[in-house]
């Protein structure tokens, strides 16, 4: 099983900066100049919503938890990467959260935990988190079971 975040609060981002350059487009068309001054310069605001979509982005492609019958692997990086493994039979808790925003949309964060201290692996804006989160506790049951 391999688990990303899901890219529906990204697209609702770059959605966001599309519309936006397009009503800076439209009121620079129509607005008068501005101490001789076009008011185009404001495509600054929808490209910076734009810029920071696209790192989010980024950032979501670079995060990924992979699920095997006997670990759990959670990757995160582009081009440096950090790695952490847990056996997926330590896995004590897993925890489903969703904001007001992530209900609407039908995601949610997924934490699993384990007995010791910072043992805690955290995956934001999850697609069907109480799905996913029900089927690595079935898992990690199952594996304790062996």
């Amino acid at each position: 099983m391999l688990l990303r975040s899901s890219v529906k609060l990204i697209l609702v981002a770059y959605g966001f900066a599309a519309l936006l350059a397009i009503a800076v487009v439209a009121y620079a068309a129509t607005a008068p100049l501005i101490a001789g001054l076009s008011t185009y310069w404001l495509l600054v605001i929808p490209g910076l919503v734009f810029l920071r979509a696209g790192v989010k982005h980024l950032i979501r492609l670079g995060t990924k938890l992979i699920i095997t019958e006997d670990r759990v692997r959670y990757e995160t990086g582009i081009l440096s990467k950090s790695t952490r493994v847990m056996e997926l039979s330590k896995v004590q808790d897993v925890r489903m959260d969703q904001r007001i925003g992530q209900r609407m949309i039908g995601v949610g964060n997924v934490s699993l935990e384990t007995a010791g201290e910072t043992s805690r692996i955290e995956m934001a804006n999850i697609d069907r988190p109480q799905k996913v989160a029900d089927h690595i506790l079935e898992m990690a049951r199952a594996q304790r079971q062996k």
